[in-house]
């Protein structure tokens, strides 16, 4: 799992040249999400110590196609299409806390805005603005009709309807 205390890469290895490349990295916290067809991957990193997250859509050369200071994690969004990502993105996180070590350990839960990123269109905004859901391993219907989470407050099974 990764860590806010230590640095991660990703690399992308191509089995047509046998060629190891770097994508990003070294980042502390790096944890990575690809879009279908393998195009773009959505990379969560922090500052030193778990501190200030952010996230960044790169594409597979590792040029940077968009990035926010969204406190979220891989397992928090579900890419539609290349074009569009959704997450639930943490209203705050407290001081104390060493990101996404003590998420992913369970030391603490959010209450999450739900945002989808228009990144063809170079947009973001929110379809729950305000909600007291910590949202993990989101779904989208492919018609884009339903989107599915499951709180981790209580482990229950949401969905909600997009169209």
């Amino acid at each position: 799992a990764p860590s806010g205390f230590f640095p991660g890469s990703l690399f992308l290895f191509s089995r047509q040249t046998e060629s190891l490349r770097r994508i990003a990295g070294p980042l502390n916290g790096l944890h990575a999400l690809w879009s279908p067809g393998g195009t773009k991957v959505m990379v969560a990193s922090t500052e030193a110590e778990g501190k200030n997250p952010r996230v960044a859509i790169m594409d597979t050369e590792g040029n940077p196609k968009g990035e926010s200071a969204a406190a979220t994690l891989p397992e928090k969004c579900a890419w539609h299409t290349s074009k569009k990502l959704y997450c639930a993105v943490a209203k705050s996180i407290p001081d104390d806390v060493v990101f996404p070590d003590d998420y992913l350990r369970g030391s603490f839960l959010t209450q999450d805005r739900l945002v989808v990123f228009d990144l063809e269109n170079k947009e973001s905004h929110y379809l729950l603005p305000d909600t007291n859901f910590d949202m993990t391993d989101i779904v989208i219907t492919k018609n884009e009709e339903y989107l599915f989470f499951i709180d981790r407050h209580d482990g229950t099974l949401w969905s909600l309807r997009l169209k």
